[in-house]
């Protein structure tokens, strides 16, 4: 199993990161990268002591499990912390049954107008097909995809009296041909309470701050400077990929990705292990080809940074996640697989990227 990191902090500021020899896990280049593009809002990153900022930063392996980190600079914390204040929006109810092919669009649309008849006032529902069956299934789960469905009201009364999993029950005598749910699992129709997320803002000096160390406590003061640095910007990348042959493959042959959740916004960071993919990475992944991979953000406000040092790219989908991870409709709820659905993308890659990496045979 992984262990924790340790980092290892001189006087200059600059660190290496390592883990107990004991411990599984790796320390990379790539691994630290990963963590350095998680759930941020851009370059800046803001403390209640410093702002730190991201793109200065850089990363060289100096033996097995270390990872120097150097470079990185600061400004004046903001004037306010952020506080996480959560209240109840309403409660829910969750499913998921299956759907095997052939017409798997026409028998969902079934479900959707059985499941949903006669609904009690102030209940939604909610459909997500998961998964795409194969056009020739060589096994039974290789023709099968997830139907999830999720019933909501802000009353408990109505969505108990709608009764999701008595429903789903009754359908397997009325319904799709081959309708089943896992049976090693139960239906549920018990409401379960849904949590709305906000972000609100405190100034620093309302809140105690105190570090604890070698079993003393220590109260840290306001910091004397504050400042409210916005998000630098960074201008889309100017000029054309030149022609050249290619191959249509997933991104993630040549680029690794790590998204998460900032409230309601998805981040998600791809960034090139190889120095040589950088230059064509930062061309191709603009907002307007981000919004042709990624259908889903058609509508939403993409913001775009660079880490020239992390051979990055990091965007910010604001809104993707609704108000927030507990309360959006997501199965996906907080973005996790944002960055491998990304890299699952199949986009046009040079050759001579592929062949100086080795990792596919580029033969015709």
């Amino acid at each position: 199993m992984p262990g924790f990191p340790i980092a290892e902090i001189a006087a200059d500021g600059s660190s290496v990161i390592t883990k107990h020899a004991r411990d599984g896990g790796a320390v990379t280049v790539d691994t630290i990268t990963a963590q350095l593009v998680y759930e941020i809002q851009g370059p800046r990153y803001l403390n209640p002591d410093v702002t730190v900022h991201l793109d200065t930063v850089e990363l060289a392996a100096t033996g097995p499990d270390r990872v120097e980190i150097r470079g990185a600079t600061g400004s004046p914390p903001p004037p306010t912390t952020k506080v996480a204040v959560f209240a109840l929006l309403g409660y829910e109810i969750v499913n998921t049954i299956f759907v095997t092919a052939p017409e798997v669009t026409a028998k969902i649309d079934l479900l959707r107008a059985q499941i949903g008849r006669d609904l009690p006032a102030g209940v939604e529902l909610s459909f997500t097909r998961i998964g795409t069956a194969a056009d020739d299934p060589q096994t039974q789960w290789d023709a099968t995809v997830a139907l999830r469905v999720m019933a909501t009201a802000a009353e408990r009364e109505p969505l108990a009296r709608f009764g999701l999993a008595r429903r789903l029950s009754s359908l397997y005598l009325q319904s799709i041909p081959g309708f089943f749910h896992d049976g090693a699992s139960q239906l549920t129709g018990t409401p379960k309470p849904r949590i709305d997320y906000w972000p609100a803002l405190l100034p620093l000096t309302a809140v105690d701050h105190r570090t604890f160390f070698e079993g003393q406590t220590y109260e840290i003061s306001p910091p004397e400077q504050s400042e409210t640095a916005p998000q630098p910007v960074h201008p889309e990348p100017v000029g054309a990929l030149s022609p050249e042959d290619v191959r249509n493959l997933p991104l993630g042959t040549v680029a690794y990705a790590r998204s998460g959740d900032k409230g309601g916004n998805s981040n998600v960071g791809i960034w090139a292990p190889d120095e040589r993919v950088w230059p064509w990475l930062r061309l191709a992944l603009s907002t307007v080809e981000l919004r042709r991979l990624v259908p889903e953000i058609k509508e939403l406000e993409v913001i775009r940074h660079e880490f020239p040092h992390l051979r990055a790219v990091h965007f910010v989908l604001r809104g993707l996640l609704g108000t927030g991870g507990s309360a959006n409709l997501r199965v996906d709820q907080v973005g996790k697989a944002v960055g491998e659905y990304l890299r699952a993308k199949h986009v046009p890659i040079p050759v001579r990227l592929l062949s100086e990496q080795g990792s596919v045979d580029v033969t015709d």
